[in-house]
Formats: structure tokens, sequence, C-alpha cells
């Protein structure tokens, strides 16, 4: 049983320190990162700098500019106008 165990371990090692077993290991892992990462990665290449527009229709008397804040992402604005005519735009 010693020497299956001398064995083993003589080819584990042989097969760890390969050339392949390296380079598929390391792919797997890029592979792996663009797969998990890919929204942040396309967001570089073909990311705006433009704020997204988003408009907000209002049916009731309640003031909703406190909840929906304007920053650097998206810009709310806040329109009476017909909804047809905000779903052409």
């Amino acid at each position: 049983m010693s020497k299956f165990s001398l064995l083993m371990k003589q080819l584990y090692k042989a097969k760890i320190k390969s050339k392949s077993f390296i380079l598929m290991t390391c792919l797997y892992v890029i592979v792996m990162s663009v797969a998990v990462f890919w929204s942040e990665i396309k967001e570089l290449f073909t990311g705006d700098d433009e704020a997204q527009q988003i408009a907000i229709i209002n049916k009731t008397s309640a003031d909703l500019s406190g909840i929906f804040v304007s920053n650097g992402d998206m810009n709310f604005i806040q329109d009476e106008q017909d909804v047809s005519t905000l779903e052409k735009e």
C-alpha cells in the first residue's frame, strides 16, 4: 500500500506542475471572472456617461419630489403631459 501512496503523490505533483494544468486552471478562473463581472465589463466599453431619464406620472396630489431624487445615473422628470405623449418620447 505504501508503494501506491508514493506513486499517487508523485503523479499528483507531476500533474499539478504541468503547464497544461496551470494554463487550463488560469483559463477557467478568467472565464468565470468574465461571466460574473460581465455587466461591469460591458459598461466599460459601451457605457454612456449620460444620465437615464425617467418620467414620473403622478395621478395623486402627493408630492413625490423628495422620494425621487435625481443623481448622476438617473434623472427623474415629473411631467404632467399625457401618458401617450410620454410613451412616444
